[in-house]
């Protein structure tokens, strides 16, 4: 046999072959969409802080007219897990500093039970004085993002200028409540 001889390979799918053929695809695409979704996946600094905040906005315009009705969306998002000292899972990194090899350990733990809150809108005008609050309560469970709706009126005497919108989520009103999310998120609209 030589170099310039041609062998003709021939490969015959038959039913069975075609059939464990499409399940090892199946299972790689599963395996694949499995890790990418976990690599992005959010993990709460600690258990006290289990929900986000990921954008706060007013829909479909940012100046309105006295008189006219805001509505605000909030998309708030739950923790697949959570950071802990000792938990069922781990990561890790490690980085090498002269002289010595440092390496840092991460554990984290999964939520397990859906979460009932309370997300909070506080208006105010260019003086910061409040306007309104507006409040509504939402239940979500891990790894779930919801997009809540809060509407207001801007009343026919208010002030003109630039608004601020702080949302925040809480597990109830005070001096009960606790906040659920690490920080507040803002936003501005106009009122002319």
């Amino acid at each position: 046999m030589s170099l310039s001889d041609e062998k003709e390979i021939v490969i015959v799918l038959d039913a069975k072959r075609l059939i464990a053929l499409g399940i090892l695809i199946a299972l790689g695409v599963a395996v694949t969409y499995t890790y990418i979704q976990a690599l992005f996946a959010f993990i709460a600094p600690s258990q006290k802080y289990p929900l986000r905040i990921l954008e706060v906005k007013t829909q479909g315009k940012t100046t309105f007219s006295r008189g006219e009705t805001v509505t605000f969306q909030v998309k708030i998002e739950m923790a697949v897990g959570y950071q802990t000292p000792y938990g069922y899972y781990y990561s890790y990194y490690c980085q090498y500093q002269p002289p010595s090899y440092y390496c840092q350990y991460y554990y984290w733990d999964y939520f397990t039970e859906a979460k009932t809150y309370n997300v909070i809108i506080a208006v105010m005008d260019g003086d910061k004085r409040p306007m309104t609050i507006v409040s509504k309560i939402d239940t979500i469970t891990r790894g779930e993002t919801h997009t809540i709706t809060l509407d207001w009126t801007i009343p026919s005497g208010a002030a003109t200028g630039t608004y601020k919108v702080r949302a925040m989520v809480w597990s109830d009103w005070l001096p009960n409540g606790v906040a659920l999310a690490s920080e507040a998120k803002e936003a501005s609209f106009t009122v002319t």
